[in-house]
């Protein structure tokens, strides 16, 4: 083993009690509390699902620890600023997950972005993202098949107002549709608008220390259409519901070596509708381990307050400074809707380029 190599393995095995202990605190206290997930609808358990779905191969593979991350992959929009605009003028990136749940079901999500650098304005980004399921049937209360598509797109913005600290902002419109068919119609028809912003901050008190925070408020409008069959005809009925979001997503970054960083990261979510508001609280934990100049390793594992656990790994490529390939593999992210779906596995690869 190189003496690079060596170093890398000391300065991980430093870290390996404080991260032990971080998690086994975690789980413990999740014995306080009940798994009380059945007792929430699905229009809160969903979006709340989706909000740890990492799209670019290098946070997905350190399961979404990246708040504090330097580079610009990370969902916090300051990190757009940090970097990006000292080397490149554009970056073109698509990425693709396929999540797989223990059902059958699938979701199959693109997502394609362009970055520029737009001078004294700071850095921008703009998103297109496409969600299309499959169908099939659906365990819990409506055992059904399903199917999923979404459309949405995303404006984000950030710029480094300092050597050592970078804001940023996110805004964003998706347009989803979710139905449970029978043979002949849709015995429900969900659509649903949501519009997004999120605020981000990056800061760096030391060089190898990184600290980072983002915060969302997202706020969705639905209508269903439930068609109910009886032996008079078809009785329809509509509803509406208005679901709210906030989220807080704080982490911490310490870059033990170039471009090898540890991350730490903690989010809370309050997902609201007009009857009852669900807490989901998730600590996750992730590593980038350059092996070579060309190559990384990369793992991360994160766990729920209801003691939900999952785990992640991944390689990033890069043949040249102009070109990024991410890989990486995901178990058990969506613990929030393993009652319809069971487990999850989750694959995502991502290729930027950039100059």
């Amino acid at each position: 083993m190189s003496d690079r190599l060596w170093f890398l393995f000391f300065k991980i095995m430093k870290f390996k009690n404080t991260g032990c202990l971080f998690v086994l605190s975690i789980v413990l206290s999740a014995h306080a509390l009940a798994d009380d997930l059945a007792n929430y609808s699905l229009s809160q358990r969903f979006p709340g699902a989706l909000s740890h779905l990492s799209f670019y191969g290098d946070v997905s593979a350190k399961s979404g620890a990246s708040a504090a991350s330097k580079w610009e992959s990370s969902p916090n929009p300051a990190n757009k600023g940090w970097g990006f605009a000292q080397d490149y003028d554009w970056r073109l990136s698509g990425q693709y997950n396929n999540i797989s749940f223990a059902n059958g079901t699938q979701l199959n999500v693109t997502s394609q972005t362009a970055t520029m650098d737009a001078g004294d304005l700071g850095v921008l980004r703009m998103a297109l993202l496409q969600i299309n399921s499959n169908t099939r049937p659906a365990g819990g209360a409506l055992a059904l098949p399903f199917q999923f598509n979404l459309t949405g797109f995303q404006l984000s913005w950030g710029k480094k107002l300092s050597r050592s600290f970078s804001l940023g902002l996110d805004g964003g419109f998706t347009h989803g549709d979710t139905s449970f068919k029978l043979p002949a119609f849709d015995l429900a028809h969900t659509d649903k608008d949501t519009y997004n912003f999120r605020i981000g901050g990056l800061w760096q008190p030391s060089p190898k220390w990184y600290a980072g925070l983002y915060g969302d408020f997202i706020y969705g409008s639905a209508s269903t259409m439930l068609k109910l069959p009886t032996p008079f005809g078809i009785v329809q009925s509509a509803s509406t519901e208005v679901v709210k979001q906030y989220m807080v997503h704080p982490g911490l970054a310490y870059e033990f070596a170039e471009n090898a960083m540890i991350h730490a990261d903690y989010e809370a979510g309050w997902i609201s509708n007009q009857t009852k508001t669900l807490l989901l609280e998730r600590f996750a934990m992730g590593t980038d381990i350059p092996l070579a100049q060309f190559f990384y390793l990369r793992a991360g594992s994160a766990v729920d307050s209801r003691g939900n656990a999952s785990w992640s790994t991944g390689v990033g490529f890069y043949p040249s400074k102009h070109v990024f390939i991410d890989c990486a593999y995901q178990n058990n992210v969506f613990p929030e809707l393993s009652q319809e779906f069971g487990r999850s596995e989750t694959l995502n690869a991502s290729v930027s380029i950039q100059w």
